[in-house]
């Protein structure tokens, strides 16, 4: 299930901004699912780990 999609008026122009915005929308949308499904829980953890992932690589 999609939330947000990164539409072309969104993006920046700069490469790197722009792939790290779409990390943050794709990353948005998976928790919004798993929360639909009723997998607070287990949405909790990956949002969790990804922002981890996330802020190690920047």
């Amino acid at each position: 299930m999609e939330l947000i999609k990164l539409t072309e008026d969104l993006l920046t122009g700069v490469p790197e901004m722009d792939e790290d915005h779409q990390m943050l929308v794709d990353m948005l949308n998976e928790t919004y699912s798993l929360i639909a499904e009723g997998k607070r829980e287990e949405a909790k953890n990956i949002l969790k780990m990804n922002l981890c992932i996330m802020l190690s690589i920047i």
